[in-house]
């Protein structure tokens, strides 16, 4: 049976228009996978700028921190350094600046006896210091004046080591936080830097202790010494950083 040729330009249409129909739909799948595809590339875009912008208010609040961090350490140590002068206040009366005086003058010679707790004679001129120094001793065992010299004993020696000792040891305990940097080292350097007096030579008792040991018995003081000695004399410094 042969098919009319209408029959066939009509199956034909067809094809062609469904062809075409499909051509279309693929058109249309193709443009929405690339929207798809877009939008999605514009979220990933949009996540990494948010991500971008979390690292840098991450950063941000990293460096605020690291800021408040070294804000209260420093903090912590200007108050590190108002409690040490504050002990260190405490621990002076008249008697111990004034036995350090005295004996910021004496020779080697005079160290040596006075750390052996012997008899010592001094100039008559420290009648005035001797009286703070000795203070509630003179009236029952007052030094004994030999011409322009005063002659004390063994008791008054012992006495003015002891102001000594006491004195040195509470300077090196307060220097200590000076000396391995946990207090404010201007604070201290500013408030304390009036015991080294280069133009009377007075090194916070420097003879005496080179006769008990030197360095290895006053580490701190020797160090501050030495730094305040170096600036006053218009040098950078010895500062030893430790920490």
């Amino acid at each position: 049976m042969s098919i009319s040729p209408a029959w066939v330009s009509a199956i034909a249409s067809i094809i062609g228009a469904l062809a075409i129909v499909f051509v279309a739909v693929q058109s249309y799948l193709a443009k929405k996978q690339l929207d798809i595809a877009n939008q999605q590339l514009k979220l990933s875009t949009d996540q990494q700028i948010i991500s971008t912008q979390q690292l840098a208010i991450s950063a941000e609040q990293n460096k605020i921190a690291t800021k408040q961090m070294e804000a209260d350490h420093e903090r912590s140590r200007r108050e590190r350094a108002i409690d040490v002068l504050a002990r260190w206040t405490v621990s002076l009366d008249k008697a111990h600046p004034s036995a350090r005086t005295l004996v910021e003058s004496f020779s080697h010679e005079q160290c040596l006896k006075l750390a052996g707790q012997k008899e010592i004679k001094i100039s008559a001129e420290s009648e005035d210091l001797i009286k703070n120094v000795l203070h509630g001793y003179l009236d029952v065992d007052p030094p004994i004046v030999e011409g322009d010299e005063l002659l004390l004993d063994a008791n008054h020696s012992s006495h003015i080591y002891y102001l000594c000792i006491s004195h040195l040891n509470s300077l090196e305990i307060a220097l200590q936080s000076w000396l391995v940097c946990i207090a404010d080292e201007k604070i201290l350097e500013d408030e304390l830097s009036y015991l080294i007096k280069p133009e009377k030579d007075h090194y916070v008792l420097e003879t005496l202790r080179a006769v008990m040991g030197g360095k290895a018995s006053y580490p701190a003081i020797h160090e501050f010494v030495e730094h305040i000695k170096d600036t006053k004399n218009g040098g950078p410094g010895r500062r030893l950083n430790i920490v």
